[in-house]
């Protein structure tokens, strides 16, 4: 019995790990998803890594991991497997109580999740909350940077407009008329001093 009973601990958890992963060490999934979240801040492979952590980890059959905007609009979604989401469990994915994202999964048929099994895919939708609102930051400020670049140029172009357009023709005139006083100096005074008066306002 002494002898029997560590090679039978060992060998259940061999067989356990091979056939249904690292459900029952939800610390190791854990540690594993956020090496892979460390990678990279970006929305989709985040999405990604996500979905790819959970279904080799927990060997499941099919892993759909989606993002949402503030308005609950779907902005990205990854889908691992080929089973069908009708009958998949959905984890939410909560940053703040505030949810950013699903987390949809499907256990491999003939299969039943346990109760300890949902509780590691609900810790591990708790650490994906965080990294999905980190990635869906990162996505808006990209996008705010990208608006306010747009937006210069677009000024840059309407200033460029205004000088050629408006600004460039006017002093085009003042510099004319100011030419035509030399001549009128002697001629006509009076007609000078209004082409230059006019040619202040102009300026």
């Amino acid at each position: 019995a002494l002898g029997v009973a560590p090679v039978h601990r060992w060998t259940r958890r061999r067989v356990n790990r091979w056939l249904y992963g690292d459900r029952e060490d939800p610390t190791t999934v854990l540690a594993h998803l956020t090496d892979q979240l460390a990678q990279s801040a970006q929305l989709e492979p985040t999405l990604q890594r996500i979905g790819d952590t959970l279904h080799a980890a927990l060997r499941l059959d099919t892993v759909t991991v989606r993002a949402w905007e503030t308005s609950g609009e779907e902005i990205a979604s990854v889908r691992i497997g080929d089973g069908s989401d009708n009958s998949a469990i959905r984890i939410p994915l909560l940053f703040e109580r505030r949810r950013v994202g699903e987390l949809l999964v499907v256990p491999r048929p003939g299969e039943r999740l346990r109760a300890a099994d949902l509780e590691t895919v609900r810790r591990v939708g708790s650490a994906a909350g965080v990294a999905v609102h980190a990635a869906l930051t990162a996505e808006r400020l990209q996008r705010s940077r990208a608006a306010l670049v747009m937006a210069r140029e677009q000024e840059r172009a309407r200033l460029h407009r205004d000088l050629h357009d408006g600004i460039g023709p006017t002093l085009a005139s003042v510099s004319q008329r100011l030419g035509g006083v030399q001549a009128q100096l002697a001629a006509d005074p009076e007609r000078a001093a209004r082409t230059l008066r006019s040619a202040q306002e102009g300026v």
